[in-house]
């Protein structure tokens, strides 16, 4: 007798041996999760270069990726660019978290619609 599980898949799991995947989230230097960075996934072992995008909790999955090495390019508006080299393998999923920084001499960036708050102590 066979049985289906129904459970979801996470991060980690091994979905297709037949190929590899990566996954991860994207932060800003503060450590707030990143929606919406875009990916641009390339490799040798591509025919052409993959695009994808962080999800709302700043995460991605970039699944089927043939056994090699990958360059994963990360870009957000208001933030330097990052990029990475990583390996994946036959039924290997691979982490790569990544952090966002301001651009050099702009200081912290801030999602539109905050403010920053400083505290100076009280003249006694």
């Amino acid at each position: 007798m066979l049985a289906w599980s129904t459970a979801p898949v996470v991060a980690g799991q091994i979905v297709d041996p037949a190929t590899g995947s990566i996954v991860g989230v994207v932060r800003d230097a503060t450590g707030a999760v990143m929606p919406d960075v875009a990916i641009t996934v390339s490799s040798r072992a591509l025919m052409t270069a993959r695009q994808a995008s962080t999800d709302a909790a700043g995460a991605y999955r970039i699944p089927r990726l043939p056994p090699g090495e990958y360059t994963l390019s990360f870009v957000r508006q208001g933030f330097a660019p990052a990029e990475h080299t990583i390996r994946t393998g036959l039924g290997f999923t691979a982490d790569l978290d990544v952090t966002l920084t301001s651009p050099a001499g702009t200081g912290v960036h801030r999602p539109s619609g905050t403010s920053a708050c400083a505290s100076f102590p009280s003249p006694r």
